[in-house]
């Protein structure tokens, strides 16, 4: 479980969107950036067709329009960002703060598909 906080700074792990996403929202994450968290809140995922619970992140610097049918002027109606494409920003840190070449967000994220990638093959 990720323990992320208003306020605290988030690495964007995933960033791979269906196409579909597009066309709710003006701006994504981008893999390896970090963001500082504005809200967190109760959101919605698509696990296949099924709709379901998630923690949804609001991002400073990434600003959508709101969900149709959402009450007008409520904070609540804009659509954020299913946390499991995050890491807290410490974590990822103390996580590889041996590996050197690491030592950045968009080089952990490299890194780990890497490994990813090898572990498949094996």
């Amino acid at each position: 479980m990720n323990n992320f906080e208003i306020g605290g700074k988030c690495v964007c792990i995933n960033s791979d969107f269906p196409t579909w996403v597009l066309t709710l929202y003006t701006e994504l994450p981008k893999e390896g950036q970090i963001y500082v968290i504005r809200d967190i809140r109760l959101g919605a995922a698509f696990r296949g067709k099924q709709k379901v619970g998630a923690v949804s992140l609001l991002l400073i610097g990434l600003n959508n329009p709101h969900a149709e049918g959402a009450k007008a002027g409520s904070s609540l109606s804009e659509r954020g960002f299913n946390s499991d494409r995050f890491r807290p920003l410490d974590e990822v840190q103390e996580e590889n703060k041996d590996n050197k070449p690491e030592s950045n967000p968009t080089e952990i994220c490299h890194h780990r598909k890497q490994q990813e990638h090898e572990t498949e093959a094996n």
